[in-house]
């Protein structure tokens, strides 16, 4: 698994690094940690390069590269992986956008994330389908779910549509709109008749097992990430709405209409997530 105890602390980068300038003054700056405010996420490339004699920018270059935040947009593989090496995808991209959000947002000391992903591992969310029946009802399907839609994300974020989104604030909900489903199947052996030989054989299948916080589906999602990350409106929003109008009741419509409106990233999880359905 992904050791997340190992990540360097955030108090160890007193000092930022843009690879993708010569402008001197910026690198002074840098380098008398004049920009330490700067969130890391945005002012970072992963494929940039880097010419200088200030040994002390040099390592928190080097410190960066190990970090969980440069792995926050980038797609990640899904053929062929076993679902050991996506609980770690999973989770380095989460505790990367996490720490991007919380540098923006709260600004805490510690590893707050380290109970997330503790909590996480106690529960079936990487074991669990995604569905009864309808997509990914395998084991591990809810996190390989999750991960479809964060790779949809990724791609949708470069449409001009949705250039005023935050990446990091866009993913932690494509990670994060379905934690309603934990604990929300539980697995059993049903009789299938062989229609060919008219024999009848059991099959392992899955069915709701009725227990969890009765909100809803988008409202449970919201409530449980709420509880983690200092969520903004557009980010409660898009959990909340993540089902488009397939659990929209009639008193609603405003509501949604209003959300879909307002909020590009509403829109843009509705289709990461039907996308995420769909294979063509």
């Amino acid at each position: 698994m992904f050791d997340y105890k190992l990540i360097v602390s955030d108090d160890v980068l007193t000092a930022h690094f843009i690879p993708d300038t010569n402008d001197p003054n910026k690198l002074n700056a840098f380098a008398t940690n004049d920009l330490a405010g700067e969130p890391i996420g945005w002012i970072l490339k992963q494929d940039a390069t880097f010419e200088a004699s200030d040994d002390n920018i040099f390592m928190q270059y080097k410190f960066w590269t190990t970090r969980p935040e440069r792995r926050v947009g980038q797609k990640v593989d899904l053929e062929g992986m076993n679902i050991s090496g996506l609980v770690a995808d999973y989770e380095e991209l989460f505790i990367g956008a996490y720490i991007m959000q919380r540098q923006l947002k709260i600004a805490s000391s510690g590893n707050p994330y380290e109970g997330t992903i503790d909590w996480l591992r106690t529960t079936d969310f990487y074991t669990a389908p995604a569905s009864t029946r309808y997509h990914d009802a395998i084991p591990g399907g809810l996190l390989i779910h999750s991960l479809k839609v964060y790779n949809q994300v990724v791609d949708l974020l470069k449409l001009p549509a949705f250039q005023s989104i935050k990446p990091h604030e866009a993913i932690l909900v494509a990670l994060m709109h379905d934690w309603c489903k934990i604990g929300f199947y539980e697995s059993y052996t049903r009789n299938v008749k062989d229609e060919a030989t008219g024999t009848w054989h059991t099959e392992p299948a899955y069915r709701v097992n009725q227990t969890g916080i009765p909100l809803g589906h988008g409202v449970t999602s919201m409530y449980l990430a709420s509880r983690v990350v200092n969520l903004t409106v557009e980010q409660c929003l898009a959990i909340r709405w993540h089902m488009g109008r397939y659990n929209v009741s009639d008193k609603e419509e405003n509501e949604f209409q209003k959300a879909v409106a307002e909020y590009p990233m509403v829109y843009m999880i509705q289709i990461a997530d039907q996308l995420s359905c769909v294979e063509y």
